[in-house]
């Protein structure tokens, strides 16, 4: 079996799931926060426009065996976050959404290499919300 990468970071997919699933994953997450229905639509297809990336991988998705993986699960954190904080949603709900999908164990590390900030420049940047 041949090795996925990230269209994004081009780093190696260890847990293959796919878009469509990622995004179900967050669309559970706004059901449960009872979010305005039109809102989560827009955050949702903001979501899916920043990651309108066809890829070359073959490998299909471990959740629903379809569709072709192309982005990695920090990737697809990171600008699920990102699109998150630009719809102007609070610090809490920010947090939990991290918590619910376990972003916080790695939100230093996606702020400062996604980015290719140096940690000493990450104050003067404000790059430490995760």
């Amino acid at each position: 079996m041949l090795e996925s990468h990230c269209t994004i970071c081009l780093e190696t997919i260890t847990d293959p799931v796919c878009t469509y699933c990622y995004i179900k994953q967050v669309r559970m997450w706004f059901n449960d926060l009872q979010i305005n229905p039109i809102f989560k639509r827009f955050a949702i297809n903001k979501i899916k426009n920043r990651l309108l990336i066809d890829g070359i991988n073959e490998t299909g998705c471990i959740l629903c065996g379809s569709d072709n993986v192309d982005v990695c699960f920090y990737c697809f954190g990171f600008i699920a976050i990102e699109v998150l904080r630009e719809l102007n949603l609070t610090d809490n709900m920010i947090e939990s959404f991290s918590d619910s999908f376990n972003y916080k164990l790695m939100g230093r590390e996606l702020n400062l290499n996604k980015l290719n900030i140096r940690e000493d420049d990450e104050n003067e940047l404000g790059t430490t919300r995760l």
